[in-house]
């Protein structure tokens, strides 16, 4: 299970990592990094990810995630 980290206070921007809670890893947005790349197969392949309010995305908005990451 992952979870979207808060955009950044002052740019609005999304902050560049997520958060596997399983093992309390960091993962930078990376694509030479296996770790994101599995992020990006496991949330496409309905692993729950979480936002930062608790809620958790639809596979709609989960899909539209994914076409904004490097």
């Amino acid at each position: 299970m992952y979870k979207r980290l808060r955009e950044n206070s002052i740019t609005g921007e999304p902050v560049p990592i997520v958060h596997r809670m399983t093992d309390n890893a960091f993962i930078p947005f990376d694509l030479e990094n296996e770790e994101y790349r599995r992020f990006k197969n496991d949330i496409a392949n309905d692993v729950p990810l979480q936002v930062h309010d608790g809620r958790y995305m639809t596979s709609e908005e989960i899909e539209q995630y994914l076409k904004t990451l490097p």
